[in-house]
This record gives structure tokens, sequence and C-alpha cells, in this order.
């Protein structure tokens, strides 16, 4: 998987870390559900980070609590990547900045998003029914 920008490594090493603890997961969870309720989802740029941090946290939740495990480690390394950037105030362009502070985030969102669309898609049938998670590797799926 490409990276979206060259210091979004350190990121990736740090979610690398935390990928197989369930209690460091849900701190990255807990952390990023409480920035993202404080996004002002007026903007329509700033309504989609929201919805794109939202749907994160849940595959990333859905996963630690064992309700859906059909992601693949690779998978949960990035969405915990992507979700340590979000957390993190002073990235590439740190948040506080008014108009723009929060377009570096958008950014990674939308890379993530492109990057494990297959198991974004799998994630939403799955909530929506659609998905048998016994026997999810079938020709017919």
């Amino acid at each position: 998987m490409d990276r979206p920008f060259g210091n979004y490594e350190k990121y990736e090493r740090a979610a690398e870390d935390k990928a197989g603890s369930a209690d460091d997961l849900r701190d990255i969870i807990n952390k990023a559900f409480k920035k993202v309720m404080d996004i002002d989802k007026s903007s329509g740029q700033l309504n989609l980070l929201f919805k794109k941090v939202v749907l994160f946290i849940k595959m990333l939740q859905s996963y630690v609590s064992g309700e859906y495990r059909n992601i693949p480690l690779r998978t949960i390394i990035a969405i915990a990547a992507a979700l340590l950037y979000f957390i993190n105030p002073f990235d590439l362009i740190p948040d506080m900045i008014p108009g723009i502070g929060m377009l570096d985030d958008l950014a990674v969102m939308m890379w993530l998003t492109g990057s494990i669309d297959k198991d974004i898609k799998d994630y939403e049938a799955f909530l929506k029914g659609e998905f048998d998670t016994h026997d999810n590797f079938s020709s017919d799926k």
C-alpha cells in the first residue's frame, strides 16, 4: 500500500505496534471518537471527513469486539494509522489552522478509502446483513 505522504510512515509503524493489542486499539477508537465529535459538520469537506472517520471507527470497533473479523491485518493497521494521524493535531497541516487544518486529515481518509475499498464494501455488506461471515471466500460472493 502506498503512503499518502512521507511522514505518514511513523503512523504506520505506531499502528503496527498497537494492532495486536485490543486495549491499544480501543484507546485509538476512543480518542478518534472524541475528536470526530468536535468536528463542525457544516462544511461539506468536514462532513465528509466526519463520515469517513466514523466509518473507520466502526470498522475498528467491530473488529476489536469480535463482531466482525473479516478484516485483513493490513487493513486494521491501515485504519489504525489513519486514525492515529487524525488524532494528532500537529500533523502535516496543524488542525488549528482555520479553514485548512483538517484538509490533510481528509486527504488521508480519502486515500485510505481508495486503498481498502473492497474491505469497506465487505463491511458495509455485513452491516446490511448481506455478508456471510462463515463463508466469506466462496466464489459466488
